[in-house]
């Protein structure tokens, strides 16, 4: 254990440079996310667009990342992840800045979208989670909690700071003063921050040569074939279905419960603490326990969120009870999801492989909240929506349970070592 720690303790006095780069990265490149909230009113008023129409913008670009997400994922491990992250963050940036051009016609909206989804995956979580995962091993599982605690600030600012903004400025003169803005402040540190070269973790360094060859694990095409990734790839879509649904309808559901909107906004501002709680707890126990055991309790426990939603009726607590439970599941799916990644399908082609996971899990993001939108309009209210939520994330929770211990730790030396080093249940 004592070996363990040591290790865990050399990782972060070698590679921090890179968890903060990444969390920089995160935090900034999710801002398109938290802010179109702020703006959909704005300019839906402006130009007489529905809402289902702007939020269609986001699935589209969801569905153009799950067709090359694994190979943007790939040329980064070849080439590096500073050399895509930097003209990919400059990029974002710019396509950020972009959205403030649309109107009055609705299609250049859509165009926006399809001009950021070609440039987006250069510099979004899977990325950031590469640098991450290839240069941890003992402690990968904080190491990206860290590092995607950038969404919980971003959540925390983002939606404030942008309504700051357009009441000032306007929405169309926001989304170039928000590109500019994290362009100045995030491309000088992360040019800073990033390490040079190819990423690899120590045992890859000392092997010499091309890190997707020396390290361990599956080939994207060998993921395809193995059970496990299907196991993930399930998991994936239910969580990205299903939290982003929870979290949409969260405020409408207090109030459709007898709870005044001031009220149930200011519940709703747990879930962001929460998810930074959650996303720090998971990440220590994905290095100290079983992660499929971890996994499991992670994916259950928006079960117990639906559970606790369907019996808010006019209860504050419960509905700040709600939130702390969404907020805790919410800041570890992610992160969990690529731990298992690494440890279940190696880190020869992590990005690949996670990068196709991810994007099921955006496809989800995408359709999720349109189309649980339809369920509450056809029944009328929430019951029927959080009632099948609620049962559909037990599946995955199941199914996690199923992986068996995982066959790769990054180190190839230390494999075999470590896996029997895994605790029983």
């Amino acid at each position: 254990m004592t070996s363990n720690s040591s290790a865990a303790v050399r990782e972060w006095r070698e590679n921090w440079r890179v968890v903060l780069a990444a969390s920089i990265g995160v935090c900034l490149t999710i801002l398109h996310f938290y802010t179109l909230g702020v703006i959909l009113g704005p300019m839906s008023r402006d130009y007489g667009w529905s809402k289902t129409a702007i939020t269609a913008g986001p699935t589209i670009s969801a569905m153009i990342y799950f067709l090359i997400a694994s190979r943007v994922g790939r040329f980064a491990s070849r080439v590096g992840v500073r050399r895509v992250v930097l003209p990919g963050f400059a990029g974002y940036c710019f396509a950020l800045a972009m959205f403030g051009l649309a109107g009055p016609s609705l299609w250049t909206w859509y165009a926006l979208w399809l001009l950021f989804a070609l440039l987006y995956p250069f510099a979004n979580n899977n990325i950031w989670c590469l640098s991450v995962a290839s240069r941890f091993d003992r402690s990968r599982g904080l190491a990206l909690a860290v590092a995607l605690c950038g969404t919980g600030v971003a959540s925390a600012i983002a939606p404030y700071a942008a309504a700051l903004a357009v009441a000032e400025f306007g929405w169309a003169r926001t989304y170039p003063l928000m590109g500019l803005t994290a362009l100045a402040i995030g491309w000088p540190l992360i040019w800073w921050l990033m390490p040079r070269g190819a990423p690899g973790t120590a045992a890859s360094k000392k092997a010499g040569g091309d890190s997707t060859l020396t390290l361990p694990g599956h080939t994207f095409a060998e993921a395809l074939r193995d059970r496990r990734f299907w196991i993930l790839v399930f998991a994936a879509a239910v969580l990205g279905f299903g939290m982003p649904t929870l979290m949409l309808h969260f405020v409408s559901i207090g109030i459709e419960n007898g709870i005044s909107a001031t009220e149930a906004a200011a519940a709703a501002g747990l879930i962001g603490v929460s998810a930074i709680c959650g996303r720090l707890t998971a990440g220590v126990l994905m290095d100290v326990l079983p992660g499929r055991f971890v996994a499991g309790v992670m994916f259950a426990a928006p079960a117990l969120a639906c559970a606790v939603m369907l019996n808010v009726d006019g209860s504050l607590t419960t509905l700040a009870i709600g939130a702390c439970v969404i907020g805790l599941c919410t800041g570890a799916e992610f992160d969990v999801l690529a731990v298992l990644v690494s440890r279940y399908m190696g880190m020869r082609e992590f990005a690949a492989i996670n990068g196709q996971v991810a994007a099921v899990f955006g496809l989800g993001v995408g359709f999720g909240p349109a189309l649980s939108s339809v369920v509450v309009d056809a029944t009328g209210s929430y019951d029927v929506l959080l009632t099948g939520l609620g049962m559909a994330f037990l599946f995955p929770a199941a199914l996690v349970l199923a992986l068996g211990k995982p066959p790769y730790h990054g180190h190839p030396a230390e494999d075999e070592a470590l896996a029997a080093e895994e605790p029983a249940l």
